[in-house]
């Protein structure tokens, strides 16, 4: 069962996300790279169709990376924990390392390796995690350290091209949890 939104009773502490919550938080991850210095009207359009289209597939990891734990449950309507870790070095929705000494993402410090924005994580995702950058990339030389074996069963496609584009690979993600199966549309709506 899939819970979209807090039901009648008690709300769940604020760290608790909903699907809805967690697809806002790419979205807004999207406005913030939509609206960086130099991007024109074609580079906005291109991201604004890779971050669609990505959703589902980042939905799917957060489920297998923070869905259903703690305080989070799919019976308080917010499964998702934003402040999971995963042995203190791997944090978020989405579990990912902010910094590899001595490089850090882009909103992640040394003092702060695990900054609680959810946007914040998925633009690090998008612009690192999932690209062709060096150091942290899929698609980058990073992955040579990881398996980078794109991710089945998240509604991930490869371009018709045979070029990999933004993905998630198996490396860069613990998915420590079961994936509930291929997420529906409908929690990734047009925006």
């Amino acid at each position: 069962r899939l819970a979209r939104s807090a039901s009648g009773g008690s709300q769940p502490p604020a760290h608790c996300l909903t699907f809805d919550d967690v697809a806002e938080k790419w979205f807004q991850a999207y406005e913030q790279l939509a609206s960086d210095d130099g991007h024109d009207v074609c580079v906005n359009n291109r991201l604004r169709k890779d971050m669609k289209k990505m959703c589902l597939p980042a939905l799917a990891i957060a489920v297998s990376e923070s869905y259903d734990i703690g305080q989070c449950t799919i019976s308080a309507g917010a499964p998702f924990d934003s402040s999971a870790c995963n042995g203190g070095t791997m944090c978020g929705v989405w579990q990912i390392v902010g910094c590899y000494q001595p490089l850090c993402l882009p909103g992640f410090t040394a003092d702060v390796p695990n900054p609680p924005d959810v946007a914040t994580h998925a633009k690090a995702i998008y612009t690192h995690l999932t690209s062709s950058e060096p150091n942290w990339g899929c698609n980058g030389e990073y992955s040579g350290k990881l398996t980078s074996a794109t991710i089945p069963g998240i509604r991930q496609k490869q371009r018709l091209d045979g070029s990999k584009g933004h993905r998630f690979c198996a490396g860069a993600c613990t998915r420590r949890h079961t994936a509930l199966g291929p997420l529906p549309e409908h929690l990734c709506p047009h925006r």
